[in-house]
């Protein structure tokens, strides 16, 4: 091969080969450039709010309440429950736990242009001091009754960018309804708790001889006797209470009655025994008075 042709395929050669290399880091930059912008860029992220809101509808409120079961409302309301004002230096605060009367404003409805609705405002909730005919913003979770059933969530003042909102409703997520299924079990132990309390001290508590004698009274009357005598009776250390009656329609019937000292939620369960018969009663009542 002569030194001429030699010299025109080394150049031939060297432009090739620039020509790849240039090719390569041209294509790899561009590849990472755009690899790096699919890697900026980020899809939208809607809260779980945002996809389930709907615009509150106060006529549909009112009209179907129980379709909203179980929904989380929000909306701008006005306070009407008594005993909440201000000059009287009372608030929601003195009737926390119990069922709170507001009143959500619209003026497309005949008269008033209120639909007032109660929503239970849990005793530890915490929220502003707000008092009679105050604006709020409240959140609830709609128990299917527009005066009831109804648990707050959250009360608060109606703030600058929220004085044009009118309200929204949507499902409630999962996070609330565990929380909501927690309160729920909370509230079961608790009244258990006092129902056991309750039948403790019941079981506990001893009845007086003289309320013993009311409930007597009481008792006797609606079964048509009398009482003739009573006696506050010890039988081996245990107290029981003792009663002659006499029936009104048979005269010469007689009972002799061993009442309990033991409170009862019905005084009849607290009824020992009733032994009744003729004037023999008598004389057997006329005897335990002696021992």
């Amino acid at each position: 091969m002569s030194a001429k042709n030699q010299k025109i395929i080394q150049g031939i050669s060297i432009f090739v080969i620039s020509f790849c290399i240039t090719y390569y880091f041209f294509f790899m930059n561009s590849s990472n450039e755009d690899t790096s912008k699919d890697n900026d860029i980020e899809a939208p992220v809607e809260s779980d709010e945002s996809i389930q809101s709907s615009i509150f509808d106060y006529i549909d409120f009112v009209d179907y309440t129980k379709n909203y079961k179980s929904k989380i409302i929000k909306i701008p309301a006005t306070l009407y429950q008594t005993g909440t004002t201000s000059n009287s230096g009372k608030s929601i605060k003195n009737v926390m736990g119990t069922n709170v009367k507001f009143g959500y404003s619209n003026y497309i409805n005949n008269g008033s242009g209120i639909t007032y609705f109660s929503v239970n405002v849990p005793k530890d909730l915490d929220c502003p001091n707000i008092s009679y005919l105050d604006k709020a913003m409240v959140t609830f979770e709609c128990g299917g009754d527009i005066n009831q059933g109804n648990r707050v969530i959250e009360i608060s003042r109606i703030s600058e960018d929220e004085k044009d909102f009118i309200g929204y409703y949507r499902d409630m997520t999962d996070l609330e309804r565990k929380e909501k299924e927690k309160l729920e079990r909370e509230e079961k132990e608790e009244l258990e708790r006092e129902e056991k309390e309750a039948a403790e001290k019941l079981a506990n508590s001893v009845l007086s001889f003289s309320e013993a004698n009311k409930l007597m009274e009481i008792h006797s009357a609606g079964a048509g006797q009398i009482i003739i005598d009573k006696l506050n009776y010890d039988l081996d250390g245990m107290t029981i209470y003792l009663y002659l009656t006499e029936s009104l329609d048979y005269p010469g019937y007689f009972c002799v009655s061993t009442v309990s000292t033991t409170r009862m939620d019905d005084f009849k369960d607290g009824i020992l025994a009733a032994d009744c018969g003729g004037y023999e009663k008598v004389t057997q009542f006329e005897t335990l008075k002696l021992f």
